[in-house]
């Protein structure tokens, strides 16, 4: 066997392994032998079968999960949710959540996109929040702080955070009554993008 040259090099510094720390993202629950969050139901069945009741109980086993609310915001867009009182039984329930029906009718797509965007920045301001909260505890830990948390300390004051900060968001968008109208039609329409075939295309969904 000829012999083989090993080059030996040592390198300085401690190499063994730290946890990370990190803030846990923590993640909303839901009742046991249900479905995990997130994720989309479609429910399919005559007028009058019953699907508004069926999703209302099941919203509520959601909504009074031992450890709190499973849900954070609930968005009830349909046209007949102002004279159903149905919805009012949904846990949480606030008059602010349903969309004023008039405005559904005229434009459910534009109600849609409003709520995603509305989703999606309540997300970012958790996220900010979060970033926040992680540099004042280096600051208050005397930690070396990055260039980027020296900047977010600065610009906000080095106020206190919220040290109660909520789990990460968790919404509910409820779309009822809405077929055969231009909500369901996939042309050229972002909505459906968010949805499967069976519940673009099924009759007498929830």
């Amino acid at each position: 066997m000829p012999n083989v040259h090993i080059n030996e090099y040592h390198l300085e510094g401690n190499l063994s392994i730290k946890k990370i720390e990190t803030i846990e993202k923590e993640v909303r629950q839901g009742p046991v032998n249900m479905p995990k969050l997130h994720f989309t139901i479609n429910m399919i069945g005559k007028v009058g079968g019953g699907k508004t009741n069926a999703a209302v109980n099941i919203i509520n086993m959601y909504q009074n999960h031992k450890n709190g609310p499973s849900f954070s915001d609930i968005y009830i867009l349909s046209p007949t949710a102002d004279s159903n009182p149905v919805w009012k039984e949904v846990v949480g329930y606030k008059k602010k959540d349903v969309i004023p029906s008039e405005t559904v009718i005229a434009d459910p797509i534009g109600q849609f996109l409003h709520i995603t965007k509305l989703i999606k920045e309540k997300a970012n301001l958790w996220r900010e929040e979060v970033k926040y909260l992680s540099a004042y505890a280096d600051y208050i830990n005397d930690k070396e702080l990055t260039k980027t948390q020296e900047l977010l300390l600065k610009y906000q004051h080095y106020r206190e955070p919220k040290y109660d900060l909520c789990p990460l968001p968790s919404p509910l968008i409820v779309i009822d009554d809405l077929s055969n109208t231009e909500f369901y039609k996939p042309i050229n329409n972002p909505a459906t993008n968010f949805f499967s075939p069976a519940s673009t295309f099924c009759r007498g969904r929830l």
